[in-house]
């Protein structure tokens, strides 16, 4: 993985190539920020760059041995530690991350930008709950114990730690701060929140921010051809996720807008017949049109907001959408603005999480229809 091939992130970029150019690398770094802004594959290409056998001022060079064996995942002194559960791929009693890695490495190829509900689908979990267990720390000890192959640097990627249960973490702590000579542990999370503080105190924590919405427009137009007016849309939807952008590419998002529409004016006007037959309909909608939708209605009230606190001048919706927010934005306040964002949180939290649709999305309905009375 390049550095290249991650969209914005430039400051990040810079700051990790600076370490290897100083010889300032840390034993053991936590890479953190939200889903899709490119944490996992920003770790990647560092291990890639430092390992680099022609390394070029801004990235690595993408030709020698090494970054070769590291396009591939396959370099023998890198290893990956991922939530993993028995399924019917993989039936062993006590399963770890290697068992799993030839599915990983078709996973990561197909797109380095995949979430955890990606690599669920990939490995066929069903209902199981993944978690990296107490068996994979003890192999990860035992590899890291080995000397290095043929690199400079061992270099482990952690995805996920915040799965890591607390007999798996606890079973790390001396190796990952006193590791052996010239090992690397790259953690990367999507929730500090969850990882043990005893982990979190022996890593140096590296804040991944959401990509700008121009970058990741103008990556959708050169790599995926998509005319710049909709490379746009698509960019201000995402929210700052590459991998949110992606779905967006494969949907029609034009679509989003008039049911967005007739909701907010079936909410406003109380009219909770029409509000039932849609939630009947809607709720027959993949998790993932769900998810997309609310996405789309955060951005829009999120528009609202800044047209009654900037003017319009500053609101970054066009045509039909943006005569809608000069209208609909008068009914979103100080006051019920930043709940309606909450509420639209909650339900995209509670999709990810399979909560029954029709009763998530009529109790949404009803909420909307007092908070925009509010």
């Amino acid at each position: 993985m390049l550095f290249s091939q991650i969209p914005g992130q430039q400051e990040i970029k810079q700051h990790l190539i600076n370490t290897v150019q100083t010889g300032r690398i840390s034993h053991a770094r936590l890479f953190f920020g939200p889903e899709g802004v490119g944490v996992l594959p920003l770790a990647v290409a560092y291990a890639q760059y430092i390992n680099c056998e022609n390394k070029q001022p801004t990235d690595s060079c993408g030709q020698c041995s090494s970054c070769l064996k590291f396009e591939k995942l396959a370099h023998p002194d890198l290893h990956f530690s991922l939530p993993i559960a028995k399924t019917k791929l993989v039936d062993a009693d006590k399963v770890v991350s290697d068992d799993f890695m030839p599915l990983w490495r078709v996973a990561f190829a197909a797109n380095p930008f995949l979430s955890l509900e990606d690599w669920l689908d990939k490995i066929e979990v069903d209902n199981k709950q993944v978690i990296i267990n107490v068996e994979e720390s003890q192999r990860i000890i035992q590899k890291l114990n080995l000397k290095a192959y043929e690199a400079e640097y061992k270099i482990l990627i952690m995805w996920l730690p915040e799965k890591m249960n607390p007999s798996a973490a606890n079973k790390l702590l001396k190796v990952l701060e006193e590791p052996p000579d010239k090992t690397l542990f790259l953690l990367v999370s999507e929730n500090t929140d969850s990882i043990l503080p005893t982990i979190l105190s022996r890593t140096q924590l590296l804040k991944i921010k959401p990509i700008e919405a121009a970058e990741i427009a103008q990556y959708l137009e050169f790599l995926h051809n998509v005319p710049a007016s909709q490379a746009k849309s698509i960019a201000f939807l995402a929210g700052g996720s590459y991998r949110e952008a992606q779905r967006l590419l494969n949907q029609e998002v034009d679509s989003n807008f008039p049911v967005f529409r007739q909701w907010m004016r079936d909410c406003y006007g109380n009219k909770i017949q029409d509000l039932y037959n849609w939630v009947e309909s809607f709720s027959k909608e993949g998790r993932e049109s769900q998810k997309s939708f609310l996405i789309y209605g955060l951005g829009v009230i999120r528009e609202c907001v800044i047209f009654n606190h900037l003017g319009p001048n500053n609101v970054k919706l066009t045509g039909e959408e943006l005569t809608f927010v000069t209208q609909f934005g008068r009914f979103i306040g100080n006051t019920n603005g930043p709940r309606i964002i909450a509420e639209l949180n909650r339900a995209c939290e509670h999709v990810e999480r399979n909560a029954n649709s029709k009763v998530l999305f009529f109790d949404l309905s009803l909420s909307m229809t007092e908070l925009l009375k509010a």
